[in-house]
């Protein structure tokens, strides 16, 4: 298996359960606000040398109707409690380390809705 398939699938499981919205890799037609999309992944290996390890960074991004930014600081002060410095169980490899490097909000072009943006690094052995 792919690491970050493997990392990916952690990543749903921790969320899913520990936020009440729901979280998607592809986002439904008729889905409702708030909920959680998995952006894209970049794969660097990080040993340049013997290839062992590789750095994996995860863009999520969190959607909220709510008037102001309140929910969707919210839900990614929720992903950083549930990620940042965590070691979550692999299918496939092991994880060796997790950071939570980046959160942000904005609101969109017509202040209807907010959006954040999360950046996750994970460090794992394939």
């Amino acid at each position: 298996m792919v690491a970050s398939i493997a990392v990916q699938a952690a990543l749903y499981g921790a969320l899913t359960e520990a936020l009440s919205c729901p979280v998607y890799e592809a986002v439904p037609v008729d889905a409702t606000m708030p909920y959680v999309v998995f952006d894209n992944n970049l794969v660097l290996d990080a040993d340049y040398i013997s290839g062992a390890h590789e750095r994996i960074t995860f863009y999520l991004s969190v959607y909220s109707s709510y008037p102001g930014s309140l929910e969707a600081q919210t839900i990614l002060g929720l992903i950083k409690q549930t990620l940042h410095q965590k070691r979550l169980v692999l299918s496939a490899g092991v994880m060796e380390a997790m950071r939570v490097t980046r959160l942000t909000v904005s609101p969109d072009i017509e202040d209807e809705t907010y959006i954040g943006s999360c950046t996750i690094e994970v460090m794992v052995q394939p």
